[in-house]
């Protein structure tokens, strides 16, 4: 789609978004995933945990941000070159809860590694198959790097 923005500058849409997983497989060196989709929607969350410190009369007198982290949350119509290879995208896309999941943007602000909260897959009888996928990460701590047994 040809887009000619006039008058004000702004960021249009979902362009410059990819996603990836690495995972290790017995016996082989790491694999990695590029998944391959079109994002519909990006919804990008800084927040935290707050405490009110209260007066002796329960006002609040000031506040501690704690914990800071970031909220990815995309929609994704996975796609293929195929029908059998698109159904095989949405299998890419469908990974299990705690899965690190690396996203690359070029034309925003959430580039980083995340762990993945949650995926759901969408199906609709008049419309494209979709994928919803929640991921999280902290400001202070990398917490996405799977820890070894011993």
């Amino acid at each position: 789609m040809a887009v000619t923005i006039k008058g004000t500058g702004v960021v249009w849409g979902a362009d410059g978004f990819s996603a990836k997983t690495e995972y290790a497989v017995a016996g082989a060196s790491t694999q990695s995933t590029t998944y391959t989709g079109i994002p519909s929607s990006i919804t990008y969350t800084r927040d935290s945990q707050k405490f009110d410190l209260l007066d002796e009369n329960g006002e609040t007198v000031g506040q501690i941000f704690y914990n800071l982290k970031k909220t990815l949350s995309v929609t994704v119509t996975p796609t293929g070159s195929t029908i059998s290879s698109a159904q095989s995208r949405l299998s890419d896309w469908m990974q299990a809860a705690g899965q690190q999941i690396t996203i690359a943007d070029s034309e925003g602000n959430t580039a980083d590694n995340y762990n993945l909260i949650s995926a759901v897959e969408n199906r609709a009888q008049d419309g494209a198959t979709t994928v919803d996928l929640v991921m999280e990460a902290f400001d202070a701590n990398e917490v996405t790097t799977e820890i070894a047994s011993s």
